[in-house]
């Protein structure tokens, strides 16, 4: 029995919140989307391709720049593609992360560095 070949992920949740503001029920469910269903998933994965097979983790531009109010996001978004390299345990198995670049990113403001 030959199991998935590929899966893909590209699960997100937008709670966009001013850092102060966060609360413990938001960023447990921001961490539940976005962290703890994706690892759920890539072991599921995983556990299907014993004889390798392909993921594709789609990520964010915030997993690499930050913007104002995506901390949480930023933080759980960095997470589920930390976990989706991780999940890869054997050399049969490729990840692929693709990321969009600083250029691409949306037109949200940049974060200011006060000083």
């Amino acid at each position: 029995q030959r199991g998935l070949d590929i899966g893909v992920n590209a699960t997100g949740w937008r709670l966009l919140k001013p850092f102060l503001e966060m609360t413990c029920a938001h960023l447990d469910a921001m961490n539940a989307v976005q962290f703890t269903s994706p690892f759920r998933f890539f072991q599921a994965l995983v556990a299907k391709m014993p004889q390798g097979g392909s993921i594709i983790q789609i990520s964010s531009v915030t997993a690499a720049i930050m913007f104002d109010d995506h901390a949480a996001y930023m933080g759980t978004k960095v997470g589920s593609t930390m976990s989706s390299a991780a999940s890869r345990t054997n050399s049969a198995i490729r990840v692929f992360v693709p990321i969009r670049s600083r250029r691409e990113a949306s037109p949200t403001r940049r974060c200011r560095v006060a000083g």
